[in-house]
């Protein structure tokens, strides 16, 4: 009786550190916070390789419940079976991680509703969830720097439909999808904790100590100093010295978007280094062309 009520005891532990282990969606553990290193996390499912992650929606306009979603070659993935989200602490450490190593990496996405071998379960979400979800993923990403502009992410609300003919969706019942884009090679994005990762290997890396920040940003200048060189010789560029004999660039043209309501096309038109923007916008105005955003990298 003895051996067998040891047996139960044991059985009954494992049993409750297991749903401990379920329940807890934290993005990291506190004590490992403390540590003066570098810390890894494992992304589910790894991805094999990742080129480039865009802000691209499905082709279909809902999820089908139970369905298993498969990363591709051009997205990172990461799954959250959604407890986490009503969790707010929890859930903008989540934010706080994974945004800056997307925007510093390939890009991203975070899909909360799916459970970590890619079945599709929804969250029930209200519509005041909603927005409380919605602002507070948007005030998180206001404290990055440098500042994360709206075109590098998105929060979508996708609907989940149910099994058999009917099809038809399932009252509140979500998955979120929290998308992020490749950020500038020029830039590297921190959070505002002031805390630096990046996307390693399938895994995320982070945060990074002062010296791989350093290293790190020695590698995109000479990244940043290759891709000059190659416009230069594809004749895109020009090089001229300046008065402290350092080599500058200057776009000899450049692709500009012209007002939407009078003309769609982008046109190409000279480009003079020594113009302010408001004398540009005035020569181009006697062209009869409206400036109404332009590549800030070429000028």
């Amino acid at each position: 009786m003895g051996l067998l009520s040891t047996v139960k005891t044991l059985l009954k532990s494992w049993s409750g550190e297991k749903r401990k282990r379920e329940d807890d969606d934290c993005v990291e553990n506190q004590q490992k916070v403390k540590r003066a290193r570098v810390n890894s996390y494992t992304l589910t499912p790894v991805a094999k390789t990742c080129k480039e992650a865009e802000l691209m929606r499905r082709h279909n306009h809902y999820y089908d419940y139970n369905e298993e979603v498969k990363s591709t070659e051009t997205r990172t993935v990461e799954f959250k079976q959604g407890g986490v989200l009503f969790n707010h602490h929890k859930f903008m450490q989540l934010i706080q991680k994974y945004g800056p190593a997307f925007l510093n990496c390939e890009g991203g996405v975070l899909l909360a509703g799916v459970t970590d071998d890619g079945r599709v379960k929804g969250l029930s979400i209200s519509s005041k969830e909603e927005n409380n979800i919605k602002l507070s993923v948007k005030n998180e990403i206001n404290r990055f720097r440098p500042i994360v502009t709206s075109d590098l992410w998105s929060i979508d609300f996708v609907p989940v439909a149910g099994t058999g003919n009917s099809r038809l969706y399932i009252p509140e019942k979500l998955v979120v999808e929290i998308c992020f884009k490749k950020g500038s090679i020029e830039k590297l994005y921190e959070n505002g904790e002031h805390q630096v990762f990046l996307r390693r290997d399938g895994g995320v890396q982070g945060p990074l100590r002062p010296l791989d920040i350093k290293n790190l940003v020695i590698a995109r200048y000479n990244e940043t100093l290759k891709l000059r060189r190659n416009q230069v010789e594809r004749g895109d560029l020009s090089l001229e010295k300046t008065s402290t004999g350092c080599l500058s660039t200057k776009k000899k043209s450049v692709k500009l978007v012209v007002d939407p309501k009078k003309d769609a096309e982008a046109k190409i038109v000279e480009y003079k280094p020594t113009e302010t923007e408001q004398q540009r916008r005035e020569r181009l105005a006697k062209k009869g062309i409206k400036l109404v955003d332009y590549n800030s990298d070429f000028f």
